[in-house]
C-alpha cells in the first residue's frame, strides 16, 4: 500500500479525494437455552442430558438490546498492536449472555481521482474471535474512466484502446 500511495499515485496524476478510517464490529446473539433435562435410564446404565438451544431471529431490536450492543461498542479500546485494531477489557466483548463480539475489522481506505482514473486503495485488518484467525489484506481497485469513454465512441481502433490500457497500467 505504501508503494502504491508513494510511488504510483504521484506518477499517474491522481488527487486524494477521500480518506476513511473505519472499524467494523461483528456482534452475534448468543444461543438461548430453552431447558436442560437430565434423563436417567437405569435399565440401560445410561445417563442423558438434553439441552436444546436456538438462535432467535431479530427483526427489530428493543431498547435494552440496543443498549447492550452500545455497551459492547463503547467499551472497545483502540489498540493498533492487536489484530483488528480494537480490544476489550477482560469480560467486556460480551453483554451478559445475550450478545458477544465475533469479529472485528479495521479498514484504512483512500480514494484518488483524476479525469481518466479512479483509484481506491484499502488496507483491511480482520480478526475472527470464533476461530481466532486473523487476516490482513491490501486491496486496490482501479477504474479506467478514460478507456470507458473511448469504448463508447463509434469509431474506435482496437490498438489505441490497448495502448491506452497499457499506458494506464504501466506504473502499477
Amino acid at each position: 500500500m505504501k508503494n502504491i500511495i508513494s510511488g504510483v499515485v504521484s506518477k499517474i496524476g491522481v488527487d486524494l479525494v477521500e480518506e476513511k478510517n473505519i472499524y467494523h464490529i461483528k456482534v452475534e446473539q448468543n444461543p438461548i437455552r430453552h431447558t436442560v433435562i437430565d434423563i436417567s435410564c437405569i435399565d440401560k446404565n445410561l445417563d442423558l442430558r438434553l439441552a436444546p438451544y436456538t438462535k432467535r431471529i431479530v427483526s427489530a431490536l428493543l431498547n435494552d438490546e440496543m443498549h447492550s450492543i452500545r455497551n459492547i461498542v463503547n467499551s472497545a479500546i483502540l489498540d493498533p498492536e492487536v489484530k483488528g485494531g480494537l480490544r476489550w477489557p477482560l469480560g467486556k466483548p460480551c453483554s451478559g449472555d445475550r450478545y458477544s463480539v465475533i469479529g472485528v475489522w479495521h479498514m484504512i481506505a483512500k480514494k484518488y481521482k483524476s479525469p481518466l482514473l479512479n483509484l481506491k486503495a484499502r488496507h483491511v485488518d480482520r480478526f475472527d474471535f470464533k476461530v481466532t484467525i486473523d487476516e490482513s489484506t491490501v486491496e486496490v481497485n482501479l477504474k479506467l474512466r478514460g478507456i470507458v469513454s473511448h469504448l463508447q465512441e463509434v469509431n474506435i481502433e482496437r490498438d489505441s484502446i490497448c495502448d491506452m490500457f497499457k499506458y494506464n497500467l504501466r506504473m502499477i
